[in-house]
């Protein structure tokens, strides 16, 4: 039997298992359950993913997007990308985004890895401001003091941040020689800058020869991104706030969730910028 062939057997087998189980309710540390359970799109995003495999299995079709099916038809392009990884670390990480993805996360957990600390919480505390909201997604802000390698930035950001960096290491791996993370004198194009939080972050990596571009069309989005550069001096003149979509088209956007509720074209904006 081919290798590429046994990696699907078992990729099929350890999906197996876990779709025969029952889903569960999460628990874990490393993430806001009791928030994310509150979202009405959670509940929204479980009831589609039922309807789509029940239509399906009805109708006889390949259901859309992530399914043992898919899986099956894209096992040789899946396999050559998982070729080229490096590590085993990081190929196990590709097997276990795939199993998440097709079973969900009710059925798998994705685990942290043992990072040590990338940065250091100086200080914290709650957000208040006249103009902005306190909260995203429904999610209390703080206003963070964070260091790197003796470097610092105040970051406006949710609780969650430092876990995303420091279990997860989103954006900012290294592996096998190989450091993702933005270097001194780099550009970022941070397409979907949100508050900007990440954006601050990777001005603060860049240093003074490098730049971060922050891509947003949403008003508040912007507002936030320019606060954060407010609060950063020492790294405004290396973030560029761009208050546009990135996109072949020019498409109007709504943002109806999480207690903002705004319309927008990718142009014209009524958005300061600076």
């Amino acid at each position: 039997m081919a290798t590429e062939q046994r990696w699907l057997n078992g990729l099929l087998s350890q999906i197996d298992f876990h779709l025969r189980g029952c889903a569960r309710g999460r628990r874990d540390q490393n993430f806001d359950w009791k928030w994310f359970r509150r979202l009405p799109t959670a509940h929204f995003i479980d009831t589609r993913r039922r309807i789509r495999k029940l239509l399906g299995r009805l109708n006889g079709n390949v259901p859309k997007g992530y399914s043992v099916e898919w899986l099956v038809e894209n096992s040789s392009k899946l396999w050559q990308t998982r070729q080229l990884l490096q590590d085993d670390l990081s190929r196990r990480q590709f097997d276990d985004a795939i199993t998440l993805k097709i079973v969900g996360y009710r059925r798998a957990y994705f685990p942290p890895e043992a990072f040590d600390e990338y940065l250091e919480l100086c200080a914290s505390r709650p957000f208040v401001h006249e103009e902005l909201p306190n909260k995203y997604m429904n999610v209390p802000l703080r206003e963070l003091e964070v260091s790197r390698a003796g470097a610092c930035a105040n970051i406006i950001a949710t609780d969650g941040f430092l876990d995303s960096i420091n279990l997860y290491r989103q954006y900012f791996v290294e592996r096998a020689g190989v450091d993702f993370a933005p270097q001194p004198g780099e550009t970022v194009i941070d397409c979907g800058a949100c508050i900007g939080e990440v954006a601050t972050l990777f001005a603060l990596l860049v240093g003074a020869s490098g730049q971060v571009h922050m891509f947003d069309p949403m008003p508040v989005h912007v507002a936030f991104c320019n606060l954060q550069k407010t609060l950063n001096p020492s790294l405004a003149s290396r973030m560029h706030i761009v208050p546009m979509a990135v996109g072949a088209e020019p498409p109007r956007l709504s943002w109806r969730l999480f207690g903002l509720s705004q319309t927008s074209s990718a142009t014209g904006l009524s958005a300061s910028c600076r």
